[in-house]
């Protein structure tokens, strides 16, 4: 299943960039040679982000077991 909407996704890609010449030569080389510069930095950051928001997903439940524990002894 997901190697089918790998491959539906690839063709709609290879789709669009063959509209994308078909339409507009120019333009397309632009928006070709200016994806890197965009996906260059979605991927570094992207780790970054996933990084710190798994360390605060850890953070937030060690703060929620701990309260669990405290109101729990309350009685």
């Amino acid at each position: 299943s997901s190697f089918s909407m790998a491959m539906r996704s690839a063709l709609m890609c290879f789709g669009a960039i063959i509209m994308l010449f078909a339409t507009n030569v120019k333009l397309t080389l632009i928006v070709l040679a200016s994806v890197p510069l965009v996906l260059v930095p979605i991927l570094f950051y992207g780790r970054r982000v996933r990084a710190l928001s798994r360390q605060s997903q850890d953070s937030m439940s060690d703060v929620g077991s701990y309260a669990g524990e405290a109101i729990e002894h309350i009685k």
